[in-house]
């Protein structure tokens, strides 16, 4: 079975051979230091690979990729950022985008307005501003929003084409079409503030919904140009919206299903109208409450399954969605086990998640989310190398 044939067939919750892997074809990566440090364990030198400005991860070398059996690869394209390949400086980068280095840290303005902030010594830019300071829709108006379809960006979406058919045609990987930055939810909240849009959704109903219609608008529309050019050639359509924290949602469920649910199944849905694509959502923390609303609004799989969040236990995930829902990730917890555990800590781990996750189908190996700075190279190896040992179909009856 090759590697699109086995994320198929999970995606249908049938087993194939083996579980699938997933580094970096998914929404998590891993940051530029770490990466560094895995090619050298593994003694790779050289090489370009994409990078992601903000968050400073990376999409992995391939050698890496082949070297732990990946099934899957990326296919994403950036309409704010021109695209960036690490080795890259801060310098040569500057002469690309808005950076700007001052005494305390680099500063970063986005198209919209967002600014960002590394400070010195710091790991990936913070926000520290937001354009929308009044919850006025006149001031919503202000701001300008790339046009998917204006000429200037046909030279990416052609590049991505080509580089789509390609995999497509002549290699045997499961291809994920990412989203454009954000989600619905989050964008709103970047262009407002996390704390201002939290009490716009009580106090203000009226512009919350404006700003959630207008970002919906326009994310419709840069998928709708992007499935233009590839939606014949991807598997899987990845797109987000971290509604958790570690202990709870961010907000109401009634909340979320009057006001945000609307705008993300309108989304959801039209990309799923293009495209024969499976739907992977990325949503981060303690989400329980909100999966029986994902699965009614299409999605396929989610991600990353934050095993160490309340709720989020991988057993009784499988029990109550399994029949219904992929799970993307959950393979390793990235808060404490990848980054401080023992290598035997780490393969306990993997045997664990895979006992809870893969049985029938329906689990696409990836650790919980971006693997960190100073996480030990050795615990990567062994994370990958347990999850093709003991992800065998089909399972033994007990892993641990």
């Amino acid at each position: 079975m090759n590697s699109r044939e086995r994320v198929l067939t999970t995606m249908e919750h049938q087993e194939p051979d083996r579980v699938p892997i997933d580094f970096g074809g998914g929404p998590t990566r891993i940051t530029v230091r770490a990466h560094e440090e895995l090619k050298r364990l593994l003694r790779l030198t050289g090489g370009k690979s994409a990078l992601d400005l903000t968050w400073q991860t990376v999409a992995p070398d391939e050698r890496v990729l082949q070297e732990f059996k990946v099934d899957t690869r990326w296919l994403g394209i950036d309409l704010i950022f021109p695209a960036l390949e690490y080795p890259i400086n801060f310098e040569e980068i500057s002469k690309l985008v808005p950076l700007e280095e001052k005494e305390d840290g680099r500063y970063l303005t986005d198209l919209f307005g967002v600014k960002y902030r590394m400070p010195k010594n710091g790991y990936y830019f913070d926000m520290i501003s937001h354009p929308l300071e009044r919850p006025e829709v006149e001031e919503l108006n202000k701001i300008a929003f790339p046009d998917p379809s204006d000429q200037k960006y046909k030279e990416k979406f052609e590049s991505l084409e080509k580089k789509a058919k390609f995999l497509y045609e002549k290699t045997e990987y499961a291809l994920v079409a990412h989203g454009f930055g954000l989600g619905i939810f989050e964008h709103c909240w970047a262009l407002r503030g996390l704390d201002r849009f939290l009490v716009d959704l009580l106090r203000n109903k009226k512009f919350a919904e404006a700003l959630l219609d207008r970002i919906a608008e326009y994310q419709i529309a840069c998928w709708g140009e992007l499935l233009k050019y590839i939606g014949d050639y991807v598997h899987v359509a990845q797109v987000g919206d971290d509604l958790g924290t570690q202990i709870g949602p961010m907000i109401s469920q009634d909340i979320y299903r009057k006001i945000v649910r609307p705008r993300q199944e309108k989304l959801w849905k039209s990309i799923k109208r293009q495209a024969n694509v499976y739907l992977l959502l990325h949503s981060c923390g303690s989400i329980y409450q909100f999966i029986p609303d994902f699965i009614q609004m299409g999605v396929d799989a989610l991600n990353p399954i934050q095993v160490s969040a309340k709720n989020m236990d991988t057993r009784k995930l499988k029990e109550e969605f399994g029949e219904e829902l992929t799970f993307w990730g959950g393979g390793c917890d990235t808060q404490k086990i990848l980054p401080y555990g023992t290598s035997s800590d780490v393969e306990n781990e993997v045997k664990r998640r895979i006992q809870d996750l893969a049985p029938g189908g329906g689990f696409v190996f990836a650790q919980v989310h971006n693997i960190q700075d100073g996480v030990p190279p050795e615990n990567m190896v062994s994370m990958f190398k347990a999850a093709i040992r003991y992800g065998i179909y089909p399972m033994k009856v007990s892993l641990i």
